[in-house]
């Protein structure tokens, strides 16, 4: 895909970064804690010394990366298209914990998961170098539709219950994350994307018309448009290129359009020969999703309670390159 996005030159306490330094100012701040109004998930971010990267593994393009789950090492998979965070019930067995019969309705991209997900409770969660949570209570759901279609294990999914009052910092030349308090990333506000509506939503253009969006770091798609969204900015003449396939949590696999998009701006970043899918997306109000097909190629920052989003082209480095997104398995 052939882009034109405009570097972005990161700030760190107003001053202007050396050549590697990352613009994340959890390292000197002191630990601190947080609670996620949404979960009553209580956080305490690791300071100072404390708080390094996380290495991730790119896996059909998402972010996955180790966590401590009650005690144990899980492979844990970055996800802010879901509510809530959610543990698979083969590994809570494994790991001893009770959970009950009562079930819980939570929203996942492909719509509510209903009578699927049970709930555990009073679980502690660790990602190591950024933070350890108490959650109180825990989703439980089989996890091994998403675990057959990553080729991975996957036992716990990391939600926008954590990312709602978090920052995050992804740089895939390094393949690394940061994770602190909201505000513990240095960027200049006027190179952000406003989220709009105090969710994980923007507005971007197919052309000349709006599209709203939601940003979905558990997707791997590039950009997917509703149908009815579709027809309403879809450029003269252009039409279906070929199909892509999606397997959903509920472990239904569809063929999906896809079309390649002339033109696609996000902020001031303007990309060219989008490739696009053309699906129903239950979850989302949206007019669709961007996913990580589009925004694993960029650093990129987020932080949900300031409602900013940075993406910036991945700054020079002699680590391998980030492995190109597969076609859409999640979502």
């Amino acid at each position: 895909m052939a882009s034109a996005l405009s570097l972005v030159t990161p700030l760190l306490l107003q001053t202007a970064p050396s050549a590697g330094q990352a613009p994340f100012l959890t390292e000197s701040l002191p630990a601190q804690a947080v609670e996620s109004p949404a979960t009553r998930v209580m956080i305490r971010w690791a300071g100072g010394a404390n708080s390094r990267p996380v290495p991730y593994e790119n896996v059909k393009g998402l972010i996955v990366f180790r966590a401590r789950v009650a005690g144990r090492d899980v492979w844990t998979m970055l996800d802010s298209g879901s509510e809530r965070s959610l543990l698979s019930e083969r590994f809570a067995r494994e790991a001893g914990l009770s959970f009950n019969s009562v079930r819980a309705h939570i929203k996942a991209p492909t719509g509510v998961l209903t009578n699927a997900v049970r709930v555990a409770q009073a679980v502690h969660v660790t990602v190591p170098g950024a933070m350890d949570a108490e959650l109180p209570e825990l989703g439980v759901i089989d996890l091994k539709v998403v675990s057959d279609a990553m080729g991975r294990e996957i036992d716990f999914v990391l939600g926008a219950d954590f990312l709602s009052v978090s920052a995050i910092l992804v740089r895939p030349e390094l393949r690394q994350f940061r994770m602190g308090p909201s505000g513990s990333v240095g960027l200049p506000i006027e190179a952000a994307v406003p989220l709009l509506n105090d969710a994980l939503v923007i507005q971007a253009l197919v052309g000349d018309s709006p599209v709203v969006v939601s940003i979905d770091l558990g997707s791997n798609t590039t950009l997917a448009l509703k149908p009815e969204a579709w027809r309403r900015v879809a450029p003269q003449g252009a039409g279906p290129s070929g199909l892509t396939a999606s397997t959903n949590v509920d472990g239904q696999r569809r063929l999906h359009p896809t079309v390649l998009l002339p033109s696609l701006t996000v902020g001031k970043h303007h990309l060219k020969d989008v490739v696009t899918t053309i699906r129903p997306w239950a979850a989302t109000e949206a007019d669709g999703v961007i996913g990580m097909g589009l925004l694993g190629r960029y650093m990129l920052a987020l932080d949900m309670k300031k409602g900013l989003l940075w993406i910036a082209p991945p700054r020079p480095t002699s680590a391998p390159a980030a492995e190109p997104p597969a076609a859409a398995v999640k979502k």
